[in-house]
């Protein structure tokens, strides 16, 4: 969890299946419960170049997987590292993914 200039409050994340786009709904898991957000932007680091490392980032609308990525979001600020996180894509899916965050935190703490 890292603010950057210009782009605010992101998250570094390994995206393992499926793809995620500019906009998706995205749960995360959070110090005070699941964090519900939209993706505002999808960054990658140029060709060659590591993630945690600062460098300049390109933007992407889609990612596919397998990549390791940079979200930019709002509410990030008091995301937790290392929990997975879910995107929903309905109103039902959302809840769902809520309930299953809610579980994996009282198991992480």
């Amino acid at each position: 969890v890292k603010a950057i200039g210009g782009l605010g409050t992101t998250i570094d994340v390994v995206l393992v299946n499926g793809h995620l786009r500019v906009g998706d709904t995205i749960i995360v898991a959070g110090q005070e419960g699941p964090i519900v957000t939209q993706v505002r932007g999808l960054l990658m680091p140029e060709p060659n170049r590591e993630l945690r490392v600062r460098n300049q980032y390109q933007n992407y609308k889609v990612i596919k997987a397998a990549r390791g990525i940079k979200i930019a979001a709002r509410d990030l600020e008091k995301s937790m590292a290392g929990l997975p996180l879910f995107v929903g894509r309905t109103d039902d899916e959302v809840d769902y993914f809520k309930n299953e965050i809610q579980t994996i935190l009282k198991t992480a703490l």
